[in-house]
């Protein structure tokens, strides 16, 4: 048996509601193409002396990228390039829990959401009303 690259032309993106302040949102896993277009938007300036990846805006540009009006095909993402700044005005509840759901449909592994969890410090998150 071998590789059937056909079956990369049929959507199979892993997806998970999410309730949020605004409403209900999907996460969808990443393509390759975002992923890569994601580390690209994040890359720090030629002259910027640390270098690399700048790991919170390449967050900021995951989350621009994987949520979405529903799981349907043909749905649109909730935010558009121009609206970027948008993202940061999550609240950090809302923020944790979709990193967490982001975790799950891209294949995090137990112990990577474990990891996370202790670093955010998710799992003592308050709850309160508003």
């Amino acid at each position: 048996m071998s590789f059937d690259k056909n079956s990369l032309r049929e959507p199979r993106r892993r997806k998970e509601r999410l309730e949020l302040d605004g409403g209900p949102a999907w996460v969808w896993e990443e393509t390759v193409a975002e992923h890569l277009h994601k580390l690209s938007m994040a890359e720090r300036p030629p002259g910027d002396p640390r270098g690399g990846i700048d790991l919170g805006n390449a967050v900021v540009w995951q989350i621009l990228y994987s949520l979405y009006e529903s799981d349907k095909p043909d749905s649109k993402r909730l935010f558009d390039e121009s609206e970027l700044p948008l993202v940061y005005q999550f609240r950090r509840e809302e923020f944790d829990r979709i990193m967490a759901a982001l975790g799950r449909v891209n294949g995090q592994s137990e112990r990577e959401a474990a990891d996370w969890e202790a670093f955010t410090g998710a799992s003592e998150a308050a709850q309160t009303s508003r």
